[in-house]
């Protein structure tokens, strides 16, 4: 059950669901936070999580600084802080500015941040193509030949139940897109290979599974097909970083 499927009159059942997957998030997000400071430094670690402020994005005079204070920069209250876990930025690169990650001595780090994002966003575009497929092919194998209402409501559950995959692997396309424009990605690989991803490219059609039927030559696909997704960089992304996966 997604959050956001609750988030209007939860049940009770559904509230005690939220508290224990945000209670998980949290003891997650405290473990990634520590990992990445070996990575980050303490000072990118709070720069993400608002704790420590941005020294270039504002000025200060000695004066204004009181032994009450948390130090130089440093604000008592994180901007996620009253929010839930799910809302929380992690510590990565892709989450600093340019100039930041220059002054914290991270451009290595975000090439390679970079890399492994190329490599989510082909698994995602991989996903939506397989789960088309499918969706495609539930259409055609079991919605249509189905006869009566039993037949036709399970057709229909299963086919709902690909929507939900599909949008939900188009959202981690997106997701590592906008954190790989981020990270300084060229504009010719945004037009030629990771282009924005929108309704009408997650349509099925016959053509799809049937690209030989008379007509279908005049059926125009999605750019999604026509993709070459790096198959190296597809094996091997994974493995190359142990702290990566929990973030991404």
């Amino acid at each position: 059950m997604a959050i956001s499927d609750a988030e209007k009159n939860p049940s009770k059942s559904q509230t005690i669901a939220i508290s224990e997957k945000r209670s998980r998030l949290l003891k997650r997000l405290d473990r990634f936070g520590r990992q990445a400071i070996q990575y980050l430094g303490i000072d990118g670690v709070e720069l993400v999580s608002g704790t420590l402020l941005d020294p270039g994005a504002f000025d200060i005079s000695p004066g204004e600084l009181s032994e009450e204070a948390d130090g130089p920069g440093r604000s008592s209250r994180p901007a996620a802080a009253a929010a839930g876990p799910e809302s929380v930025s992690l510590p990565l690169p892709s989450n600093l500015s340019v100039d930041q990650r220059t002054m914290l001595g991270l451009n290595d780090l975000s090439a390679k941040e970079l890399e492994i994002r190329q490599g989510h966003a082909n698994d995602a575009l991989h996903s939506v193509r397989l789960l088309l497929g499918k969706k495609s092919f539930a259409f055609r194998e079991r919605l249509r030949p189905a006869v009566g209402k039993v037949q036709k409501t399970r057709a229909w559950a299963a086919i709902q139940a690909l929507n939900t995959e599909i949008n939900n692997v188009a959202r981690v396309y997106t997701f590592n897109r906008e954190a790989m424009i981020r990270l300084g990605l060229s504009q010719q690989d945004l037009t030629r290979t990771y282009k924005v991803l929108d309704r009408a490219d997650l349509v099925t059609s016959t053509a799809i599974l049937q690209p030989n039927l008379p007509g279908q030559s005049q059926h125009k696909l999605s750019w999604i097909w026509t993709q070459d997704l790096a198959p190296d960089m597809h094996d091997n992304h994974l493995s190359e970083c142990e702290f990566w996966p929990i973030g991404l």
